[in-house]
């Protein structure tokens, strides 16, 4: 569900709970990869810096339906086993907001119950759910990158570079003609998880 934007208060809490699982969730993404790859940084570190995980095109995408992305690891890492590499690097960041959002849960019942806290819970979900869509830069896209043969790398490639524009389409269009190409798409499953975390 996308923040009103007539609403500053609810546009505030939204980019609050935002920050906060583009921090965990894609902060921790890109620091594993760092660190497990062939040639680790030297000052390779957690990045509490929001920004740094912001991705432009996928916070205008959750503006526009309240999906999207933050900013994913280097493309140019290299591992000594690539394919699982990938797969279990991107893991990260669905586990570290599926963690966050029943961490706020748990603050939720039993210490805080503000809104702020709902909102944090619900873009955490959101995040975890968006993944099952199989275009890069989301998680299921990985898989289809791990069976690619070497040969095909350019295609991967250009399925990188167009998947980010092709989200971002879809989001316009749900935004502009009501057509539910990315909500009605993953709300079963958000719904599912919702009801897990709310258990």
């Amino acid at each position: 569900m996308a923040p009103n934007l007539t609403d500053p208060t609810e546009i505030l809490l939204y980019f609050v709970a935002l920050i906060t699982a583009t921090t965990f969730g894609f902060g921790f993404q890109r620091f594993f990869g760092e660190a497990f790859s062939k040639d680790p940084p030297e000052d390779v570190k957690f990045s509490f810096n929001p920004l740094s995980s912001l991705d432009i095109i996928g916070t205008a995408v959750f503006l526009l339906t309240g999906y999207g992305w933050g900013k994913q690891m280097n493309e140019k890492l290299e591992f000594t086993r690539p394919k699982l590499a990938i797969i279990m690097i991107s893991l990260v960041g669905p586990f570290a907001n599926l963690t966050f959002a029943l961490t706020a849960a748990y603050v939720k019942e039993f210490l805080w119950t503000d809104q702020v806290v709902e909102m944090v819970i619900r873009v955490n979900v959101t995040f975890l759910t968006m993944h099952i869509i199989p275009l890069s830069p989301l998680f299921a896209s990985r898989f289809i990158q791990a069976m690619l043969h070497q040969k095909y790398a350019g295609a991967w490639k250009i399925l990188r570079w167009a998947g980010p524009l092709v989200l971002l389409g879809a989001a316009l269009v749900e935004k502009l003609a009501g057509v539910p190409l990315i909500s009605g798409t993953i709300q079963p499953v958000t719904d599912a998880v919702a009801s897990f975390i709310y258990y």
